[in-house]
């Protein structure tokens, strides 16, 4: 018999598991961020929302707040799990893990190729007393995201959706954000990453390319390791039940 590939989607305990530990996780960040964490660019207009990091951080806290929800209710029908399912609530999810995963690896490679190049240009000095270079909270901010991404591709299976639906959502994020960033640096005198100042008309449009070119790759690359694993996982279990 041929067996016969899906681009459905799982929902499983793991799946929902997997959801939650990063909504918790999120929860607590952003709690002790807006307790504990204050710094004075947040008086400029845009607050928080200036940066990049914090679109980041919101969207995967929505985006684990979506699944654990989806993943909840799905599988409150127990014949549910371990079967491929097809609904409006899964296409969201599946969808919005396009946006949310492909930010929270871009920002930690951007973050931490500049602070390696130009700490001062992303990370002043006179920040470190309020958020700690190599403190818990920047690591939450700018490290584990990437790896709570690799932990979700590699154990829900998202059904991604077809690659110019995809490319859409990246490139309005990515110019959504653009236009927010030159609207604040025209409002508030300075961009909210410092090294942007220092760069020319030309530095400043190779830069927002070439960020753009690794948030489209890494795009590529996590869908491929996703497709890789999963179609993988699909065909050991349907031989499993053909013998």
């Amino acid at each position: 018999r041929s067996i016969i590939m899906t681009k459905h989607s799982f929902v499983t305990t793991k799946s929902l598991f997997i959801h939650l530990i990063g909504f918790v996780w999120c929860s607590f960040g952003t709690y002790n961020g807006h307790v504990y964490y204050s710094m004075p660019s947040y008086q400029n207009y845009g607050g928080r929302f200036q940066f990049l990091t914090m679109w980041a951080s919101y969207l995967l806290y929505l985006g684990t707040a979506i699944g654990t929800l989806v993943d909840s209710i799905h599988l409150k029908n127990k014949n549910n799990e371990n079967k491929h399912l097809k609904s409006p609530l899964l296409l969201i999810r599946d969808d919005f893990s396009v946006v949310w995963g492909t930010l929270n690896c871009l920002v930690p490679i951007l973050y931490w190729s500049v602070a390696y190049f130009d700490r001062e240009g992303i990370h002043p000095k006179e920040l470190q007393h309020l958020l700690p270079f190599n403190g818990w909270y920047n690591h939450y901010l700018h490290t584990i995201p990437a790896f709570y991404v690799l932990l979700a591709i590699t154990n829900v299976n998202y059904a991604h959706p077809p690659l110019r639906r995809a490319i859409v959502y990246i490139i309005t994020l990515f110019l959504t954000y653009l236009c927010w960033l030159i609207w604040l640096a025209n409002l508030n005198g300075v961009y909210a990453y410092p090294f942007l100042n220092a760069l020319s008309k030309e530095g400043f449009a190779v830069f927002i390319i070439c960020s753009c070119l690794v948030g489209f790759l890494l795009y590529i690359v996590l869908k491929s390791v996703s497709a890789m694993l999963w179609k993988t996982c699909e065909s050991e279990a349907l031989r499993s039940k053909l013998k």
